[in-house]
């Protein structure tokens, strides 16, 4: 059967016998389905993260200085620059690779900060021209390049310089600044911080905002109540003081501080002063007791010399009565004892008179009791000497707390052992550490009569209004947020941890005292360039 081939094909289709291919087959056919044929638009740098970037632009800074060299000696072809330049533009159109670059050539150019006149404007010039040479050229005359890039990276070395020298010398008049506020402070603040850590030293407590008011703990301060903060720190304090006190009276931690203890005490300790009037030889006078009580009536005499009507002619005779060459033990204790018990008693007058007499007596005492203690050296009575002098101290202590006592509560205040020492009074060990804590930290040491409650009216305030707002019974937990904080704040550690006083630069004064004004004029020398020829 015969078969005619134009016959059979497809109207408006002719047929190829060669290619057995129809026109418009299946490869035309398909053409408009899949569209025309585009080049290929697939770059490395499209998998990589910004990190990664920088890091490989770090590699092409260096690169580029190595290629550079070579290319200046005659040993890299331009067509080879060329083409790195090629393949490296679409990572030297990033921010990152281009940061990245930028250091790359810098860490490659550190060692020449080193060499000697480096942060000099001439060494700054030099090193931007060197690296200015170092850099390829791609395109047009190499020498015409290099000149053109070693002189730019020499203008801009040496501009590199003044910059850096300029921002080296304004942080260093920064940081000059930062550590005159600092060292302000610390002067400012040098008794009330001596007072903070003696006083912690002994068990005292402060609020964090008065001893450290860092933002952490004022936020935490706030919290917890600033007015409820105070009152538990000062309930906390107030067992430490009267422990303090016992301690120093050598008392056990529950005794009562009571009058009746004050005198047992008092009986105790006055056996030293029995034991001297045993003693054979006489109470000898010398220089510093005669200037003893010569300043015992100092004001007076002054007052004498231009205004005699007023002037006590007591104190002077006073004065003169205890002027002896020498007398016996026995008496010179009798004295002691009369001299205080008499000012005692005058002390509970408003009169002035008797007020400045009390005081002559009380400091004609000590006077007598500093001699009566030189002399027990002098003689080599040291066992004598050193019951009389502990024994004189204790009696002093016992007055010393006796003042400060409340006597309805059995507690003892701290701002009255802080009056004491203001008025000159001899005051020491843990008492005179509470009296100058509480100088400088009146809130933490004001006497609390009564105990405070856990958690207050507010406290509960709080919780209430969080489980009502949220509809969660589970957050009236929120009322244990405040009472929480005021125990982390006002407990040992966290005192140690955050209450204590700091006057260590910041982060940013310390990282600002890197730049010195060699090394940022140097930095800018080896930047100035290599911003210019990353570009």
């Amino acid at each position: 059967m015969a078969f005619d081939l134009s016959s059979a094909r497809p109207e408006g289709a002719s047929f190829d016998v060669a290619t057995a291919e129809p026109e418009g087959g299946p490869a035309q056919i398909a053409q408009p389905l899949i569209g025309s044929p585009t080049p290929e638009t697939y770059s490395p740098i499209d998998d990589m993260g910004a990190g990664e970037r920088f890091l490989a632009g770090v590699g092409k800074g260096m690169t580029d200085l190595a290629y550079g060299a070579g290319q200046l000696v005659g040993m890299v072809p331009q067509e080879a620059v060329a083409e790195k330049a090629r393949i490296d533009a679409p990572l030297a159109g990033t921010t990152s690779g281009k940061v990245g670059e930028i250091t790359g050539k810098v860490a490659a150019a550190i060692p020449a900060a080193f060499i000697p006149g480096a942060a000099s404007l001439p060494g700054a010039a030099a090193i931007g021209g060197g690296l200015g040479l170092l850099e390829p050229v791609a395109e047009g005359d190499v020498l015409t390049g290099k000149a053109t890039s070693g002189t730019l990276g020499a203008v801009l070395g040496a501009g590199g310089q003044k910059v850096g020298q300029a921002i080296g010398s304004m942080a260093q008049s920064r940081i000059a600044s930062a550590l005159d506020d600092i060292a302000g402070r610390r002067a400012q603040r040098a008794v009330m911080d001596d007072a903070l850590m003696a006083g912690r030293d002994i068990g005292l407590v402060a609020e964090p905002t008065m001893a450290n008011p860092t933002f952490m703990n004022r936020t935490l301060e706030g919290l917890a109540g600033k007015i409820s903060t105070a009152q538990r720190v000062a309930e906390k304090n107030q067992g430490v003081i009267n422990a303090a006190a016992r301690r120093e009276l050598g008392l056990p931690e529950n005794a009562p501080l009571t009058d009746d203890t004050f005198n047992a005490i008092r009986d105790t300790a006055g056996q030293a002063y029995e034991a001297v009037k045993q003693i054979a030889q006489p109470i000898q006078a010398d220089k510093s007791y005669i200037d003893d009580l010569s300043g015992v009536v100092a004001a007076n005499r002054r007052l004498a010399e231009d205004f005699p009507e007023m002037a006590d002619p007591g104190l002077q005779d006073f004065a003169n009565s205890l002027a002896k060459d020498q007398f016996s033990p026995e008496n010179a204790i009798e004295v002691i004892k009369k001299l205080r018990f008499d000012a005692k008693t005058l002390f509970k007058s408003d009169d002035p008179a008797k007020q400045a007499l009390a005081r002559a007596y009380k400091k004609g005492a000590q006077s007598v009791e500093d001699l009566v203690a030189r002399n027990l050296k002098q003689i080599g009575a040291d066992d004598l000497y050193e019951n009389f002098v502990n024994s004189r101290q204790l009696i002093a202590k016992t007055y010393s707390v006796e003042e400060a006592v409340n006597k309805g509560s059995g507690n003892v205040v701290a701002s009255k052992l802080a009056k004491q020492l203001e008025k000159g009074k001899p005051i020491s060990g843990e008492l005179k550490d509470v009296a100058r804590f509480a100088a400088s930290f009146p809130r933490a040491t004001q006497e609390i009569r009564s105990s405070m409650p856990g958690i207050s009216p507010l406290d509960y305030a709080l919780g209430f209004g969080t489980a009502a707002g949220t509809q969660n019974p589970a957050m009236m937990a929120s009322l244990l947020a405040r009472p929480a904080a005021r125990e982390l704040i006002t407990s040992a550690p966290y005192q140690r941890l955050m209450g204590s006083p700091s006057y260590s630069p910041s982060l940013l004064t310390q990282s600002m005292g890197l730049l010195g004004t060699p090394r940022t004029a140097t930095a800018g020398a080896l930047l100035g360039p290599s911003i210019y020829t990353s570009e």
